[in-house]
């Protein structure tokens, strides 16, 4: 089981990748980084309520963007 999240990624000349990451109760834990436009989290089937996630793009220099947020309801009735 896991949270897919899609993107679309900046067409700037000089993007190089984008760092996802989960805010929690004491902060933000990195998830993923990638070139591409997915990144999937596995997640315990025991795990429920709301997710909360940042996607930061950065450039070839190391800039990163402001971001953005996004959220996931994750229901145990939903869940396979």
């Amino acid at each position: 089981q896991g949270v897919v999240l899609t993107w679309r990624n900046p067409p700037d000349a000089d993007f190089q990748d984008v760092v996802i990451t989960r805010f929690t109760s004491s902060g933000e834990v990195f998830v993923c980084r990638t070139g591409g436009e997915q990144c999937v989290e596995e997640v315990s089937g025991t795990v429920v309520g709301t997710l909360t996630y940042r996607a930061v793009a950065f450039d070839a220099s190391g800039n990163g963007s402001s971001g953005a947020i996004t959220s996931v309801l994750l229901n145990p009735q939903t869940m396979p």
